[in-house]
C-alpha cells in the first residue's frame, strides 16, 4: 500500500495494459452535491517485469479530470 487518504472521499481507477499497471486516485468536491467537481490527488505504477512502485505525474489520459 503507496496512498491512503482517511480525509476526502473519492474513487480510484486502474488501468491495466501489457506494459505497466497504474492506479489513479481522485477526490469528489462533496459528496452530498451529485454536482460537485472531481479533483486528480494521487496516481501510481509499477512496470512490466518490474517489482517497484512508483509515482506518476498525472492519471490516465491527462493531467486533471
Amino acid at each position: 500500500m503507496k496512498y491512503l487518504n482517511f480525509d476526502d472521499h473519492g474513487f480510484s481507477v486502474f488501468d491495466l495494459t501489457p506494459a505497466r499497471a497504474q492506479m489513479d486516485y481522485f477526490v469528489i468536491g462533496d459528496r452530498r452535491d451529485p454536482g460537485a467537481g472531481v479533483s486528480w490527488s494521487a496516481s501510481w505504477a509499477t512496470l512490466s517485469g518490474t517489482n517497484k512502485v512508483v509515482p506518476v505525474s498525472a492519471p490516465v489520459g491527462g493531467s486533471d479530470v
